[in-house]
């Protein structure tokens, strides 16, 4: 099998056999591809580096017929505007603090920081503290007994305000911050994200110095 067929809302294509998810929806969707944080394929869920011949074969393998294997797969993406992407960026952090204990265990770390702030917590309940001292128990029972990481949340009972107001304090860099979901280059100014930071630097009576489209 050296090609797939993959279709993506009206658009299909030949994709190589040995291309990811990710590939797939570049071919047929940049846009999309910028913004996708995962993939159904044929309503399945998939990482995007997973490979397509994986994914057609498992796809076969359920339907239980193995000649459909590079049959055509429905792609579509899972963006952060959606309830899917919601879902996955709200499991995203136990992710990144389990790499960086894992990490921080390796070169001898004692603390990981993280910028969560509890007012979003709404939306994202793994920005609660209650979420990070329960990861704090994680990480005191699966590591080491010798291994002592402590997680620290420095803003997270701070108003995006005050932290705009701070960081101004600390002269640090804001125009290389970004919370857009919805692009990389110029922010969308829309999405919820966008819409916090831009009422965060307008309550700090600031303008926020990031591009938006």
């Amino acid at each position: 099998m050296s090609e797939i067929n993959v279709q993506l809302g009206g658009r299909s294509a030949q994709a190589s056999s040995g291309a990811t998810v990710a590939d797939a929806i570049k071919q047929l969707d940049r846009d999309a591809a910028k913004q996708a944080l995962a993939a159904k394929v044929n309503g399945r869920e998939f990482d995007l580096s997973a490979k397509l011949e994986d994914v057609a074969r498992r796809a076969a393998t359920e339907n239980g017929d193995a000649s459909e294997i590079g049959a055509q797969l429905a792609i579509e993406p899972v963006l952060p505007n959606t309830l899917d992407g919601l879902d996955v960026i709200r499991h995203s952090t136990a992710h990144l603090l389990a790499a960086a204990t894992s990490w921080a265990e390796v070169i001898g770390a004692s603390r990981i920081y993280i910028g969560a702030v509890a007012e979003d917590s709404s939306g994202y309940p793994d920005c609660r503290p209650e979420f990070y001292e329960a990861f704090q128990r994680v990480i005191s029972v699966g590591t080491r007994p010798t291994t002592r990481i402590e997680i620290r949340t420095p803003v997270i009972h701070m108003t995006k305000a005050e932290i705009v107001r701070r960081g101004l304090e600390l002269e640090a860099p804001l125009r290389l911050t970004w919370s857009c979901y919805q692009s990389e280059e110029k922010a969308c100014g829309r999405c919820d994200s966008c819409a916090l930071r831009l009422r965060a630097f307008r309550e700090a009576g600031v303008e926020d110095p990031i591009p938006y489209a």
